[in-house]
């Protein structure tokens, strides 16, 4: 499991519980604590080959069979999974569109002038995007004009550099992939999940209703299940080709 920005194996906590069900352990990796022990500068592409290398080694030692990437951690996870052929299947949790493309920046995200009236006392946040914080009353949505006005919210700049060659490892990737998206997410859009599964034949989507940019925290339960569901496929017909 590679967690997105300024999250961690706490915030992945809900869901490994769902996993354990079914005697799945969830392995998540600090991302933060290993590029601090990395040589190449930071945000380059010697910087990614490096930490996908590391990852790739970490994926081996502990027979991992299936990788997860949320967000920020998404490009690793398929930068990893083209180095390790054990990986059975790859998913992408609301991967962000620039990451991969430096141009599809045009995330919509709606900005309610109601929802401080109905959140005041939940103490919750709408995603800010350069935060972490989890939808905690996120049903509260439903109380809300879906017509109100939206505005573009832009997103971090990226090395045009390493977006390419995000993209070109996605377009090679020859393990399936599942790209799940929050359905109310503001950092992710509909036509940015769309166009990232353009690149490539082998990857399928699936919306996570009532759920932000942190499906795994909003709906656990139901994001576990995809998960799941989509393993469980991968398998049967690896089985069938052998």
């Amino acid at each position: 499991m590679l967690p997105g920005w300024r999250q961690s194996a706490a915030h992945w906590q809900p869901a490994a519980r769902w996993l354990s069900r079914d005697r799945i352990s969830l392995v998540s990796e600090n991302l933060g604590a290993m590029a601090e022990t990395c040589m190449s500068e930071r945000g380059s592409v010697d910087r990614l080959a490096e930490m996908s290398q590391k990852l790739s080694e970490r994926a081996i030692e502990e027979g991992a069979s299936v990788i997860v990437g949320h967000s920020a951690g998404a490009p690793l996870a398929v930068l990893t999974a083209a180095q390790v052929p054990e990986i059975r299947c790859v998913v992408l949790v609301e991967p962000v569109g620039a990451h991969f493309l430096p141009n599809l920046n045009h995330v919509q995200r709606k900005s309610y002038d109601r929802l401080a009236e109905v959140t005041a006392t939940t103490k919750g946040s709408e995603y800010p995007l350069a935060k972490g914080d989890t939808l905690r009353s996120i049903e509260l949505r439903s109380l809300i004009d879906a017509n109100h006005s939206a505005e573009t919210v832009g997103l971090p700049s990226v090395n045009a550099e390493r977006a390419t060659v995000i993209a070109n490892g996605l377009t090679a990737l020859t393990t399936p992939t599942l790209m799940i998206r929050g359905q109310v997410s503001g950092i992710v859009s509909i036509e940015d999940i769309e166009t990232l599964a353009a690149f490539n034949g082998n990857v399928k989507t699936i919306e996570i209703p009532l759920a932000g940019h942190s499906p795994h925290i909003d709906r656990p339960r139901q994001t576990t299940d995809a998960m799941l569901q989509f393993e469980a496929a991968t398998y049967q017909n690896y089985c069938e080709r052998i």
